[in-house]
């Protein structure tokens, strides 16, 4: 199946939606709480160690601990 191409209109208003809800999500995203923050970053930590196993610089990853 293909799909009909969008028109030039529609692929800029779909870019700007997405601009608008991506600007949005940061301005919600600096409103949490800076424990929330915090919490998220160490699990974006882990994910970066598990993403890391079996590669060369893995033994400079680590996760903070709180």
């Amino acid at each position: 199946m293909s799909e009909t191409p969008k028109s030039s209109k529609e692929q800029t208003d779909n870019l700007l939606s997405l601009f608008a809800k991506k600007r949005q999500f940061h301005r919600d995203q600096a409103k949490l709480p800076f424990e929330e923050k915090i919490r998220r970053l160490v699990e974006l930590q882990k994910m970066a160690v598990n993403a890391s196993k079996g590669k060369k610089d893995f033994s400079n990853k680590r996760v903070w601990e709180i």
